[in-house]
């Protein structure tokens, strides 16, 4: 975009100035103007070609003389910046390459020097200062490099920005990130700083020293790319110009710490927010408002906002609101109560094309001098609540839109319930209300009513029309039964479908829809055998249930019936029933007696005689009451017959269930095994064809226990398996004995003779 340069137009991008010297703007071509500053159905209002900073006042000049004047002590001041006479100022500074093989060039930028990297598109500046101003929109960097090819900038050491910052970066449309911390103390102006730059995706500009900033006008106008803006520890207090700031910042998101700007300065907002689409949420409710003149078109096209919280503004000296709050089409409600509009002149399509805006208070509005209200509320189609005051006065201009009553549900009147006042029509409305009856105005019901709900079936289940209606009512607002109704239309529940069915009250209809889905429903679970006293719970049962859209039942939302009659520890059959919806189980537990049991009994033996493990086994039966062999238990100890002493045998069954799988239980008893010596006195007293009274003993399943230890076969222990040195020591014996009875015998007859 061409620009041009001038000192007598009356609208201006603010050039070099100091505190106390009034400061030219320079003219902008008439296409460059449309661009920047236009908005929705008219040219923005004109920023005046002087402000004296002393004063904070503006004037406008119409003397060519007395501007070209103020525009020389402009370039004056910043040849001074630069430490360089008239002689040397040049537009263009030609920049050197280091060498032919080299992809770094070097040059001067204003007073400081840079480097640029082609490859990478990389320009960096430091030492010295650099200003903006409009011949930065051309097509070349003020260094002669192609703004094209600049990428990144990075301010280095001691890199100073001059008092005119505006269009410094603008049309910089491959730029993607900007580093560094420059000295911007002296600016003033960030005008269309980055205009256009719309590969830019973030802004990372936080603590510039900006307290002397004064414009920041259309400073990311353009930036479709941009995302997110910080923009933290910048000073605004004296900033007076905000308009079109973010103007066509389509994709913007975030702008960080925005609530606490000093904004208490600020006469223009106009054009702010222009068609930030993408902004989905804007805190701004803390912003001093108090000075503001145009708000035109500050929210114009912000669709993705779904909440504005701002009316704490103030907004006593607002002149201008046209199409402030156009195109918001994520609103659904909004609150300016509290706003002061006494001022406002300028109320054109406010609030047009709110297509999702349904409740609005503005009940505090004061339109007493409102000149232009055309279209405040045109297209506005879902706008069916609005409170207003007694100073909140329109016209038919307005364009309320028609309610639709095309239903029956409503009227198409407008009604305060509080009051019963009613206005025929929209156009009625905003005709003839005179502020008298302040009040909330919403869409008028029609008594005459019939409401009836969708519902979901499952194959299988029942259906009557019934069942779907909610209520009627007659022309009088009085109920109706079902009865009165007339129903059209029928459900299969048989057959997976949808059926329309339309409730006629008179010439009122409500179409509802039964959906018919297959269904899923089924229950799972099985019989079971245990024997008295194992652990049992009813949800042993449980397989598996489903509910009639296929979601899992879990077991405890099942419903049971008879399960408390279930003795687990008294053998017999026992039934209960199970039920997940329509469908039902009937379920089994037998209990079982249980008839394992091994029975041993003591036994004496001999000195000498032999011994088997079965001659202490009486019997055995497992849990069934099956005979059990002696093989099929474990038997552990030993028997020495050879040997006088009491012996222990241990005999034990590991329990398993009728599949033959372990239950980690086992039964164990033990029997008592005694050898005697054979003597004349034991052989009266020992007949071992009459074992001892009372020394059979049984184990059953009431003395089940746990075995702690692996269970471990060990062959039946018999007589005559000793080892060699159990025979020597046998002979031994025998031999002694034979050695003692002899020296008895001796010894008697000695006596006798």
């Amino acid at each position: 975009m061409k620009k041009k340069f001038g000192v007598s137009s009356s609208i201006a991008l603010l050039l070099l100035g100091s505190v106390g010297t009034p400061i030219a703007f320079a003219e902008t071509s008439p296409d460059i103007s449309s661009e920047l500053i236009q908005g929705k159905g008219e040219t923005k209002e004109k920023v005046p070609n002087t402000i004296n900073l002393s004063s904070g006042e503006t004037s406008s000049s119409e003397n060519t003389n007395e501007a070209s004047d103020v525009t020389k002590i402009a370039i004056d001041e910043e040849k001074k910046d630069k430490n360089i006479t008239t002689s040397q100022v040049s537009p263009a500074i030609s920049p050197t390459v280091q060498a032919e093989t080299s992809s770094i060039i070097t040059g001067s930028w204003g007073t400081a020097t840079y480097d640029f990297d082609e490859e990478t598109g990389t320009i960096t500046a430091h030492d010295g200062t650099i200003s903006g101003g409009w011949s930065h929109s051309a097509a070349n960097h003020p260094t002669g490099i192609p703004i094209s090819s600049i990428k990144h900038v990075v301010f280095g050491n001691n890199v100073i920005l001059a008092r005119d910052g505006g269009w410094l970066f603008s049309n910089y449309t491959n730029l993607v990130s900007i580093s560094g911390r420059p000295d911007a103390s002296r600016v003033v102006n960030t005008n269309a700083m980055f205009y256009k730059a719309n590969n830019l995706v973030s802004a990372n500009l936080g603590d510039w020293d900006t307290s002397n900033l004064l414009q920041t006008s259309n400073m990311f106008d353009g930036c479709t790319s941009l995302v997110e803006v910080n923009l933290n520890g910048w000073d605004f207090s004296k900033v007076f110009n905000m308009q079109s700031m973010f103007q066509y910042a389509t994709s913007l998101k975030t702008i960080n710490n925005i609530n606490n700007w000093d904004t208490s300065n600020v006469t223009n907002m106009g054009w702010m927010f222009f068609e930030c689409n993408s902004l989905n949420e804007l805190n701004i409710n803390n912003w001093d408002t108090s000075t503001v003149t145009n708000m035109q078109s500050m929210f114009f096209g912000n669709s993705s906002l779904t909440a504005l919280d701002i009316n704490n503004w103030n907004t006593s000296n607002v002149t201008n609101m046209g199409w402030m709050f156009s195109g918001m089409t994520g609103i659904n409600e909004l609150n300016l109560s509290n706003w002061n509009t006494s001022k406002v002149t300028n109320m054109s399509s406010v609030f047009e094309n709110n297509t999702n805006l349904r409740n609005l208070d503005i009940s505090k509005w004061d339109t007493s001098n409102t000149i232009d209200i055309t279209d405040l509320f045109n297209n506005d189609s879902n706008l069916a609540s609005l409170k207003i005051g007694d100073k909140s006065i329109f016209n038919a201009t307005a364009l309320l839109p028609t309610i639709d009553s095309s239903s029956g549900e409503y009227t198409g009147r407008w009604i305060d319930y509080a009051t019963g006042i009613t206005y025929d029509s929209s156009e009625d409305f905003m005709a003839n209300y005179e502020g008298t009856n302040p009040g909330t105005y919403v869409w008028e019901r029609n008594s005459l009513s019939v409401d009836a709900k969708d519902l979901t079936l499952y194959v299988g289940d029942t259906w009557s029309p019934k069942d779907s209606f909610i209520s009627a009512k007659d022309t009088l607002g009085n109920s109706l039964s079902f009865d009165d109704i007339t129903v059209i239309g029928a459900v299969d529940t048989t057959k997976v479908g949808s059926y329309p069915i339309t409730y006629m009250n008179k010439n009122l209809s409500k179409q509802i829809t039964v959906t018919v889905l297959e269904n899923e429903e089924n229950l799972s679970t099985k019989d079971l055998t245990i024997f008295e006293g194992e652990d049992w719970t009813v949800s042993d049962h449980f397989t598996d249930a489903k509910a009639k859209d296929g979601s899992a039942v879990s077991f405890y939302q099942l419903i049971l019936e008879g399960q408390e009659e279930v003795n687990p520890s008294k053998a017999g059959k026992y039934s209960f029933k199970v039920t997940n919806g329509k469908t039902s189980n009937t379920v089994t537990l037998t209990v079982l007696k249980d008839q394992a049991s091994v029975s041993v009994k003591d036994s004496t033996v001999m000195i000498g005689d032999s011994w088997t493990a079965s001659d202490n086994f009486v019997s055995a039966t497992d849990r069934y009451g099956n005979p059990l062999a002696l093989g099929d238990l474990t038997v552990k100890g030993d028997v020495d017959t050879n040997k006088v002493g009491k012996y222990k045998v241990t005999y034990s069954w590991e329990v398993r269930n009728a599949d033959g799988v372990l239950i980690d239980k086992k039964l164990s008893v033990d029997a008592y095994v005694t050898v005697a010596d054979k003597t004349t006195e034991e052989r009266t007293k020992y007949t071992p064809s009459k074992p001892q009274a009372d020394k059979t003993r049984t184990i059953n399943s009431r003395g089940l226990k746990t075995s702690n230890t692996p269970s471990r076969s060990t062959e039946l222990p018999r007589t005559g398996e000793q080892s060699s040195i159990s025979d020597l020591t046998v002979g031994i014996g025998l031999l002694s004995l034979s050695v003692l009875f002899g020296l008895v015998g001796y010894k008697k007859r000695k006596h006798s003779n």
